[in-house]
């Protein structure tokens, strides 16, 4: 829909441009007939969602995991964190709860991207979902102390 390849890694003007084409072209005012503006209504709710989708990295990397591998990491139990991680979780949260300095948390979570874009290349889901779990938990520390 967005001229986009399936990757992990996309060219953000390239998104942007195409949503804004497909945003006028299917816009309701465009249209008279009333079946055209409910069609064309319907259409832009698919072109929200998944530009929605596509602009986070986060939510465009479980979409991509249920796409291409069949993997829904909020489901799937098998999908978890090293304990090492986990307390280098709790270690960071408690730290960020006291300083509220984003400059560590973000650092690893700069790391883990790095990771995640190796594995989806390497073509290795498994790993990425792991990565992709790992941002997702790093990037809560920060959500849930604003």
């Amino acid at each position: 829909m967005f001229g986009l390849k399936a990757d992990y890694e996309i060219d953000y003007s390239v998104l942007e441009a195409n949503f804004a084409q497909l945003s006028m072209q299917f816009h309701p005012d465009n249209f008279e007939k009333k079946d055209e503006i409910f069609a064309a209504t319907l259409k832009i709710m698919e072109i929200n969602q998944g530009y929605e989708i596509l602009k986070n990295d986060i939510k465009r990397g479980k979409y991509l995991l249920k796409m291409l591998a069949n993997i829904d990491i909020e489901s799937d139990k098998n999908i978890k964190p090293d304990m090492d991680f986990l307390e280098l979780v709790l270690s960071l949260s408690e730290a960020f709860s006291k300083s509220k300095n984003e400059d560590e948390i973000l650092g690893y979570i700069g790391q883990y991207d790095v990771l995640l874009r190796q594995a989806f290349k390497d073509g290795n889901f498994a790993l990425f979902a792991k990565y992709l779990l790992c941002k997702i938990y790093l990037s809560s520390i920060i959500e849930h102390q604003k």
